[in-house]
């Protein structure tokens, strides 16, 4: 008996969990009935381990039928629940796991958890809190509060507290991850308000921790403000390293290259972003320039028809298009030159409402509104298109979880909202 249970352990450890629930069954086989509980908890635990949801949520409550007030195994059914994105039943037990016990540390923070999951970022922020005051030397609780802190777009607060829980040894890559994210979005901040040196310290910082394509981006804008053309450069040249189809650096490169004259340089990138965004008309203008420089009379026309077609009010193009209609019979050498300079290479957070993709957007129920919970439901409630829950949250609901307004978030591109839905667990 004692010799299946530590043969389980080390299994356990050596996260040969498939070992570990072989041994676990044949300890419950052999063990007294009032020391059952514990195998079948660690059972389940291993269960866990290796995806088996539903068989270790069965475990876990044959434990506390057994033994009633074994926290651990109420806890451990939290996670499991958790997992399976039951989030009311995961928040019942660890609520019930902190009244029978206090003390314990890991259920305050599977209740942060659950919270953040259901865009409730303030009571989040308490559960965490409560977790560091059990136990403030362990680094989970302040990464839980740090990302409340993020979802409730309080930057500074976000990166202090991922600070403290990389100090305490937080090594995971998704704290690596969000906590580039919170200094992404706190150098955004300072950018925004001119203070450049600190935004830049801020960027850095960021692709130090994690390279994303964005933060790589809009690193390259700040050295573009600073006049650095050749650091942003790079910059853009990094981003595109991560994502070749990355719109914004594609963009970026097209114009920098084009106005250094190396039109040859600017097309692929230019193109790149059309491809990538083929409803953008600064990039469509930006390119049938390029186009004429180049000598493509009728790849330039092209170009300013799409993007008159576009925006129809776009005189710059309109002024091209007859330009190069009255230059038919020149030679490539006296092709018109820009009606105006070419556009700007800001970062991914501005754009008009004419450069943005008209794809099929979601639109905003008008009807009923559901909870988070009851909209991550799986099925969700009847009339709900799952390809749209987020549509079906009250604009409150939809300020906490997504941070900005619905309507902001409608005028994002498709991959923006995308990524936002899937970091809200919208997807």
């Amino acid at each position: 008996m004692a010799g299946s249970i530590e043969n389980a352990k080390q299994a356990f450890i050596s996260r040969d969990f498939k070992g570990a629930i072989a041994y676990y069954e044949r300890a419950i086989k052999e063990l007294p009935e009032d020391q059952l509980h514990v195998a079948l908890s660690n059972k389940g635990a291993a269960l866990m381990n290796t995806g088996h949801t539903k068989e270790a949520i069965k475990c876990f409550r044959l434990a506390l039928e057994n033994k009633a007030d074994h926290y651990e195994s109420l806890h451990n059914m939290g996670v499991a629940f958790t997992a399976d994105k039951k989030y009311k039943k995961a928040l019942d037990c660890f609520e019930k796991t902190i009244e029978d016990a206090p003390f314990f540390y890991a259920a305050h923070c599977g209740k942060s958890e659950v919270l953040a999951s259901l865009g409730r970022f303030e009571e989040a922020a308490a559960a965490a809190k409560a977790g560091i005051q059990e136990d403030n030397e362990q680094p989970i609780a302040y990464a839980d509060l740090a990302y409340a802190y993020l979802k409730l777009r309080r930057f500074e607060a976000a990166v202090e507290n991922y600070e403290r829980a990389i100090a305490l040894k937080d090594r995971s890559p998704e704290t690596a991850r969000l906590y580039a994210l919170a200094l992404s979005e706190l150098a955004l901040s300072h950018q925004k308000k001119n203070d450049v040196k600190r935004a830049l310290d801020l960027y850095e910082r960021s692709v130090e921790k994690h390279e994303t394509p964005l933060s790589l981006h809009n690193l390259g804008v700040l050295h573009l403000r600073l006049r650095q053309p050749s650091k942003a450069k790079t910059c853009f040249s990094r981003a595109l390293k991560r994502d070749p189809d990355f719109f914004e650096s594609n963009a970026a490169l097209g114009v920098l290259h084009a106005r250094e004259a190396r039109y040859d340089h600017a097309l692929p990138y230019l193109r790149r972003a059309y491809d990538a965004d083929p409803q953008n008309t600064e990039n469509l203008y930006n390119l049938g320039i390029v186009y004429m420089k180049e000598g493509k009379r009728s790849d330039a026309q092209r170009a300013f028809k799409v993007l008159i077609k576009l925006d129809p009010s776009n005189q710059d193009a309109s002024t091209a298009l007859k330009l190069l209609k009255k230059s038919q019979s020149s030679s490539p050498s006296s092709a018109v030159s820009s009606p105006s300079a070419y556009g700007t290479t800001g970062s991914t957070h501005s754009r008009t409402r004419s450069q943005r993709s008209s794809s099929v957007k979601p639109r905003r129920s008008k009807r009923k509104t559901y909870t988070a919970e009851e909209l991550l439901a799986n099925p969700p409630p009847p009339g709900v298109d799952p390809k749209f829950r987020e549509c079906y949250l009250s604009e409150e609901d939809f300020m906490n979880i997504f941070g900005i307004s619905f309507e902001e978030y409608n005028n994002l591109k498709d991959w923006e909202r995308e990524r936002r839905k899937k970091e809200n667990n919208f997807f």
